[in-house]
């Protein structure tokens, strides 16, 4: 078990990012970090990037791969099933968002396959989230125009066929239950209802009027990569952007945000098998309005990481029926930063840069850990160590034993290409 503190930071300076950007996507998978589009200060960007994680935190280098089939700033990234998956965005002009969705083949080489458009959004939006849960893919908020009008409305897509379904005692109405597979097409299947079809017709040894056609087409398959359609689930309780959000234990939560002033709202709704949501449930307030925080999940419980105006960081239990106890305030801050970034990594909550203003003059470069109890309290916060330059608006991963820091804005506001990396010790 770690001890919740970090070595040196190391500036990656032979592993820029190829261009300095804010704005982008990022993910982790199978030891590659994935970077796509962005911002450069002037240009929204269609650029995606991959580096492989060394064992001793530096990354191998940045790899171009193919690029997005549009510019793109200001949308999700997420993997499923050895895939990318690009929502939402906008380009260099974000009044005007797309609902595009693309998915592209991670290779074994951390590079990846050509961008191939799915199915689109319900509706045009940037500044959304996303995340994978029970084999879907649930959007969330956003703004339909760089701002003006925020969204509330949430959705979600299956991202595999309902293949075999491990719980029995649901009613499926549509889609497959088994699929085999050949070149992205359902070569055979069985429905929902238990009708069997195939792609070919059937052979019978020492039979020669075998069927020459399929007995039926078949039905919603989803190949590898692929996304079916989006299903429009129960909007948020009210028009949201700038949230934090976590999903554990099946359910979706979001926390705070902003929709003309910071909120103090909490919600959850449970995942079902076939992608839907639940009833959004109202759980008890934050201590203070939020908006430009950061959240997580870990070990039955949320955490909620500073904001606007914030200087505290607070947790909840989480219940088995997806709502929370009472929020406790479990460490206080240096001061109140907003737009930082946070990563929970062995028993352990990071989180580090940010500004206390809401621009680069006000931004830090410290980076914290504390370790997280049992009982969701946190020990000491500890400030592990700096970044070798300010920095708000970025992205943390934790993985492989390291923390990664990528891209963001520097105390001048300007887009940055940097990437750090910093050992977690396990002394």
């Amino acid at each position: 078990v770690g001890n919740g503190l970090l070595d040196t930071w190391t500036t990656l300076s032979s592993n820029l990012l190829p261009v300095a950007l804010y704005g982008f996507g990022i993910t982790s998978y199978n030891g590659y970090i994935f970077v796509t589009g962005g911002f450069t200060g002037s240009v929204a960007v269609s650029t995606s990037y991959s580096a492989a994680v060394n064992s001793d935190g530096t990354l191998q280098g940045w790899k171009t791969n193919t690029a997005i089939s549009a510019l793109t700033q200001y949308h999700t990234m997420s993997n499923y099933g050895g895939y990318l998956i690009m929502t939402g965005g906008c380009p260099t002009s974000c009044t005007t968002p797309v609902s595009i969705t693309y998915s592209a083949l991670i290779n074994p080489d951390g590079t990846t396959g050509s961008w191939s458009a799915k199915t689109s959004l319900t509706a045009i939006t940037s500044n959304h989230v996303a995340m994978v849960a029970n084999g879907y893919l649930i959007t969330a908020g956003g703004t339909s125009d760089n701002g003006t009008g925020k969204l509330s409305t949430v959705y979600s897509t299956p991202l595999v066929s309902s293949a075999l379904a491990q719980n029995a005692s649901t009613a499926f109405a549509t889609g497959n239950l088994f699929d085999l597979w050949n070149d992205e097409v359902s070569k055979f299947s069985v429905d929902y209802s238990g009708l069997v079809s195939t792609n070919a017709g059937l052979a019978f040894t020492n039979i020669t009027n075998k069927p020459t056609q399929n007995l039926i087409s078949y039905t919603d398959p989803l190949g590898a990569g692929g996304i079916g359609a989006y299903a429009t689930l129960a909007n948020l309780p009210a028009v949201n952007t700038r949230f934090g959000t976590a999903s554990y234990n099946g359910y979706i939560f979001v926390l705070g945000g902003f929709n003309g002033s910071n909120l103090s709202t909490v919600y959850s709704a449970k995942v079902n098998p076939d992608g839907t949501i639940g009833a959004w449930q109202t759980l008890t307030n934050l201590p203070s309005a939020y908006g430009r925080t950061a959240a997580t999940a870990h070990n039955g419980y949320l955490f909620i990481v500073g904001g606007a105006g914030i200087d505290k960081v607070y947790s909840s239990p989480i219940k088995a029926d997806g709502t929370i106890g009472t929020w406790a305030t479990v460490g206080t801050m240096a001061a109140s930063y907003q737009q930082l970034s946070t990563a929970a990594y062995n028993g352990y909550l990071y989180f580090g840069g940010g500004t206390n203003n809401g621009n680069g003059v006000g931004s830090i470069s410290a980076v914290y850990s504390a370790k997280i109890n049992g009982d969701g309290t946190l020990g000491t916060i500890t400030a592990v160590t700096v970044l070798p330059q300010l920095r708000y608006q970025h992205a943390m991963v934790a993985t492989n034993g390291y923390l990664f820091v990528l891209g963001g804005l520097n105390s001048s506001d300007a887009s940055v290409s940097l990437v750090y990396s910093a050992p977690i010790k396990s002394d």
